[in-house]
C-alpha cells in the first residue's frame, strides 16, 4: 500500500464530484471555527466523536466550496445521515484519523467510505453479518478483498439510501468483480423500495496507508 498520498488521489475517485480530507484532530483554530455547527445533538459527544463529527462536517464545507455550492448547514437526519441541500448530494465518512467528504450538483447519488484494514480473525467473526463464504472464497488471493467487500458495501448504502429511504443490508448486495482500480458490486434486495434500484454499480477504490476507501457516483 502506497503510505503517500494526497487530494489528487483522492479525487480519482470521482469524475463530477469534489472531494475534500482532513488528518482528525482538527487543529484547534479550525476546530474552535467550527463551533457553529454544533447542534444540541452534539452536546453529548465523547471527546473522539466530536473530532471525528467536526472534521467530517469541515470536509463537507471544503468540498462544497470546490463544488462552488455553499453549504451554511448540515443537519443530521433521525438515521444520523447529513441533510444536504436540495439539489445537492454528498457523503462523509472517517476512521480514528481522518475524514472525507464529497459533494456535487452534477449526479444523482454519492458514496464514500474509509475503513482500515480488517485483520483475518476479526473479519472471520463478522463475515456471516457482511459476505457469504462463496463471495469471500471468489476473491481469496487478494488479501485485502474483505475489507474491500465490507467498504463497497457500505458506500453502495450510502449512495442508494437517500434515493430509497428504506434500511438494506450488507447481504443485499454481492460484489462481483474487483481490478485494480474498480470493483463490481450488485444490489439483490427483495425488499419492494430498494429492489426498484437493483443492478450492478461500479465503484472505484484507493489504498493507501493501511486503509482503504471507496467510492460510487450515480449519474
Amino acid at each position: 500500500m502506497n503510505p503517500l498520498y494526497n487530494e489528487a488521489m483522492f479525487d480519482s475517485l470521482f469524475e463530477n464530484a469534489c472531494v475534500h480530507h482532513e488528518r482528525i484532530p482538527l487543529s484547534h483554530n479550525v476546530a474552535l471555527a467550527m463551533t457553529d455547527w454544533l447542534g444540541p445533538e452534539q452536546s453529548g459527544y465523547a471527546s473522539k466523536r466530536m473530532d471525528e463529527y467536526l472534521a467530517g462536517r469541515y470536509c463537507a464545507v471544503n468540498a462544497s466550496r470546490k463544488a462552488e455550492i455553499e453549504l451554511k448547514e448540515l443537519p443530521m437526519a433521525n438515521d444520523r445521515s447529513p441533510c444536504w441541500p436540495s439539489g445537492v448530494v454528498g457523503s462523509i465518512t472517517h476512521t480514528n484519523d481522518i475524514a472525507i467528504a464529497v459533494v456535487s450538483n452534477k449526479v444523482t447519488g454519492l458514496g464514500i467510505d474509509v475503513e482500515k484494514i480488517i485483520p483475518a480473525p476479526r473479519f472471520d467473526r463478522i463475515q456471516k453479518l457482511i459476505a457469504t463464504k462463496e463471495e469471500v472464497k471468489r476473491f481469496e488471493n487478494i488479501k485485502f478483498a474483505p475489507t474491500l467487500i465490507f467498504s463497497a458495501k457500505e458506500t453502495l448504502y450510502k449512495a442508494l439510501h437517500p434515493k430509497c429511504k428504506k434500511y438494506f443490508g450488507f447481504l443485499e448486495a454481492t460484489l462481483t468483480e474487483i481490478d485494480q482500480t474498480n470493483f463490481l458490486i450488485k444490489l439483490h434486495s427483495d425488499t419492494l423500495e430498494v429492489s426498484k434500484f437493483n443492478g450492478n454499480y461500479r465503484g472505484r477504490y484507493i489504498l493507501f496507508e493501511d486503509k482503504i476507501v471507496t467510492s460510487l457516483e450515480l449519474t
